[in-house]
């Protein structure tokens, strides 16, 4: 005998709250805002409206979501196209080879040559720029010993 499932009221409303996020962002597919920047934000509001998470939020812990949300969005497809890729840390190149340093610190999508996250709508043509990369490389070398 099978016996029906019980769920608690917090599970019900995590999966109500899927589902929302789910048909709000099909919505912004059907309905694609006319500019990344403008895709960005909407997305930044639909985690606002159903996960109470800010922009900074998104990039502690969601990012990889809204990297391919993003894409979804922007291209309608439901997967990665050759303009348009979610990458994490180790798929992006640093000049002083950081690449093993920054491997799975924050993922990004990099959409027709520029990378954007939940904190920046206008996109960067390097990834270095984004805030949570830039935040990331301050603290490592405020805290490297200076020489002379």
């Amino acid at each position: 005998m099978r016996w029906p499932m019980n769920f608690t009221t917090a599970e019900l409303d995590h999966q109500e709250r899927i589902a929302r996020h789910r048909d709000g962002v099909a919505a912004l597919q059907l309905d694609r805002p006319s500019t990344l920047a403008e895709c960005v934000e909407a997305l930044v509001a639909l985690y606002e409206q159903n996960w109470n998470a800010d922009a900074f939020q998104i990039n502690c812990g969601d990012c990889d979501a809204f990297a391919m949300e993003l894409i979804q969005i922007w291209t309608g497809e439901d997967r990665e196209t050759d303009d348009a890729v979610v990458l994490w840390g180790e798929d992006l190149e640093d000049d002083e080879d950081r690449s093993e340093d920054i491997a799975g610190l924050h993922a990004c999508a990099k959409i027709e040559g520029r990378y954007y996250d939940s904190e920046c709508p206008e996109g960067e043509d390097d990834w270095r720029a984004l805030p949570c990369f830039a935040r990331y490389f301050g603290s490592v070398l405020k805290a490297q010993p200076h020489t002379a």
